[in-house]
């Protein structure tokens, strides 16, 4: 791809109340860290066509990524309700 470096570790923290990302962390392959705060996060903000084309949601095909994926918690509404022994 034009334009990608090649990272060797990619950390993204939450804010645990909302679950909006707060802050990132990127290490590249000679051991440089870039850190990306991220603040004014808005939600539902409407996208055009033209910016969905610099959007990739696809998960990398490994041997490109070491992939971990772990499961979403239960909301905490569904926890609560659960809690009662139903």
């Amino acid at each position: 791809l034009e334009g990608a470096i090649d990272l060797q570790e990619v950390r993204i923290w939450y804010d645990p109340a909302t679950l909006l990302p707060r802050l990132a962390m990127q290490v590249d392959v000679s051991g440089d860290e870039t850190f990306v705060r991220l603040k004014n996060i808005r939600v539902d903000n409407q996208i055009d066509d033209a910016d969905m084309t610099l959007i990739d949601t696809d998960r990398p095909a490994p041997p490109t990524w070491a992939v971990q994926t772990h499961p979403f918690r239960e909301p905490a509404a569904a926890i609560q309700s659960n809690a009662g022994g139903e």
